[in-house]
Protein backbone atom coordinates (compact mmCIF):
# COMPACT_ATOMS: atom_id res chain seq x y z
CA UNK A 1 0.00 0.00 0.00
CA UNK A 2 1.36 3.08 -0.56
CA UNK A 3 2.00 6.41 1.71
CA UNK A 4 0.36 9.65 1.17
CA UNK A 5 3.56 10.94 0.43
CA UNK A 6 3.91 8.33 -2.57
CA UNK A 7 0.33 9.00 -3.69
CA UNK A 8 1.08 12.84 -3.74
CA UNK A 9 4.37 12.28 -5.40
CA UNK A 10 2.79 10.28 -8.27
CA UNK A 11 -0.19 12.93 -9.17
CA UNK A 12 -3.17 10.14 -7.40
CA UNK A 13 -5.65 11.61 -4.71
CA UNK A 14 -3.57 11.89 -1.43
CA UNK A 15 -4.98 13.02 2.12
CA UNK A 16 -3.59 16.12 2.72
CA UNK A 17 -4.52 15.59 6.14
CA UNK A 18 -1.95 12.92 6.69
CA UNK A 19 -0.03 13.29 10.15
CA UNK A 20 3.60 12.84 8.00
CA UNK A 21 2.59 15.55 5.34
CA UNK A 22 1.32 17.57 7.70
CA UNK A 23 4.65 16.97 9.86
CA UNK A 24 6.97 18.00 6.78
CA UNK A 25 4.82 20.60 5.98
CA UNK A 26 5.21 22.53 8.92
CA UNK A 27 9.14 21.52 9.07
CA UNK A 28 9.40 23.67 5.83
CA UNK A 29 7.53 26.00 7.04
CA UNK A 30 9.97 26.52 9.93
CA UNK A 31 12.83 26.56 7.58
CA UNK A 32 11.55 29.20 5.00
CA UNK A 33 11.05 31.20 7.64
CA UNK A 34 14.38 31.03 9.26
CA UNK A 35 15.91 31.34 5.51
CA UNK A 36 13.76 34.26 4.87
CA UNK A 37 14.81 36.44 7.80
CA UNK A 38 18.33 35.07 7.53
CA UNK A 39 21.22 37.81 6.89
CA UNK A 40 22.11 37.77 3.58
CA UNK A 41 25.68 38.62 4.33
CA UNK A 42 26.02 34.93 6.08
CA UNK A 43 25.89 32.54 3.56
CA UNK A 44 27.37 29.94 5.46
CA UNK A 45 23.98 30.18 7.35
CA UNK A 46 21.80 30.41 4.48
CA UNK A 47 23.85 27.18 2.72
CA UNK A 48 22.60 25.33 6.31
CA UNK A 49 19.38 26.14 6.53
CA UNK A 50 19.06 25.34 2.26
CA UNK A 51 20.67 22.12 2.96
CA UNK A 52 17.72 21.16 5.80
CA UNK A 53 15.24 22.38 3.50
CA UNK A 54 15.94 20.91 -0.15
CA UNK A 55 15.47 17.51 -1.62
CA UNK A 56 19.43 18.66 -3.15
CA UNK A 57 20.60 21.22 -5.04
CA UNK A 58 23.92 21.77 -6.76
CA UNK A 59 27.29 24.61 -6.92
CA UNK A 60 26.74 28.67 -6.99
CA UNK A 61 23.10 28.34 -6.39
CA UNK A 62 21.55 31.74 -5.20
CA UNK A 63 17.64 31.74 -3.57
CA UNK A 64 17.05 35.50 -2.85
CA UNK A 65 14.87 35.84 -0.31
CA UNK A 66 11.58 35.10 0.41
CA UNK A 67 10.62 31.89 -0.91
CA UNK A 68 7.80 30.13 -0.40
CA UNK A 69 7.53 25.89 -0.84
CA UNK A 70 5.06 23.10 0.47
CA UNK A 71 7.69 20.82 1.26
CA UNK A 72 11.08 21.97 0.00
CA UNK A 73 12.21 17.96 -0.07
CA UNK A 74 10.88 17.10 -3.40
CA UNK A 75 12.55 20.51 -4.98
CA UNK A 76 15.87 19.53 -6.75
CA UNK A 77 17.84 22.63 -8.05
CA UNK A 78 20.99 22.20 -10.55
CA UNK A 79 24.63 23.83 -10.44
CA UNK A 80 24.91 27.32 -11.60
CA UNK A 81 21.30 28.74 -10.74
CA UNK A 82 19.84 32.02 -9.36
CA UNK A 83 16.15 32.14 -8.17
CA UNK A 84 15.05 35.79 -7.85
CA UNK A 85 12.81 37.15 -5.21
CA UNK A 86 9.36 36.04 -4.00
CA UNK A 87 9.35 32.67 -5.89
CA UNK A 88 6.75 30.27 -4.13
CA UNK A 89 7.16 26.55 -5.20
CA UNK A 90 4.10 24.13 -5.12
CA UNK A 91 6.28 21.11 -4.72
CA UNK A 92 3.42 17.98 -3.94
CA UNK A 93 5.64 16.71 -7.05
CA UNK A 94 9.24 16.75 -7.76
CA UNK A 95 10.12 19.74 -9.23
CA UNK A 96 13.89 19.99 -10.48
CA UNK A 97 15.88 23.16 -11.83
CA UNK A 98 18.26 21.85 -14.15
CA UNK A 99 21.78 23.70 -14.83
CA UNK A 100 22.10 27.29 -15.56
CA UNK A 101 18.92 28.39 -15.23
CA UNK A 102 16.82 31.44 -13.72
CA UNK A 103 14.23 32.00 -12.28
CA UNK A 104 12.08 35.23 -12.58
CA UNK A 105 10.83 36.87 -9.64
CA UNK A 106 7.71 36.17 -8.28
CA UNK A 107 7.05 32.87 -10.18
CA UNK A 108 5.40 30.07 -9.04
CA UNK A 109 6.86 26.68 -10.07
CA UNK A 110 4.46 23.92 -10.21
CA UNK A 111 6.63 21.58 -12.65
CA UNK A 112 10.44 20.57 -13.62
CA UNK A 113 12.56 23.24 -15.52
CA UNK A 114 15.16 22.14 -17.66
CA UNK A 115 18.41 23.14 -17.72
CA UNK A 116 19.85 26.56 -19.83
CA UNK A 117 16.63 28.06 -19.48
CA UNK A 118 15.07 31.31 -18.64
CA UNK A 119 11.60 30.87 -16.57
CA UNK A 120 9.10 33.40 -15.40
CA UNK A 121 5.28 33.60 -14.45
CA UNK A 122 2.48 31.99 -12.82
CA UNK A 123 2.86 29.08 -13.65
CA UNK A 124 6.05 29.38 -13.82
CA UNK A 125 7.38 28.57 -17.98
CA UNK A 126 10.78 28.69 -19.86
CA UNK A 127 10.21 32.12 -21.99
CA UNK A 128 13.57 31.26 -23.43
CA UNK A 129 16.87 29.20 -23.73
CA UNK A 130 20.55 30.61 -22.11
CA UNK A 131 22.92 29.68 -24.45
Amino acid sequence: MKSEKEKMLTGEIYDCGDKELISRWHRAKELTRLYNQAPTDQPEVLDKILSELLGSRGENVWIAAPIHVDYGENIHIGNNCEINLNCTFLDCNTITIGDNTVIGAGSIITKSIPADSLAVGNPCKVIRQIQ
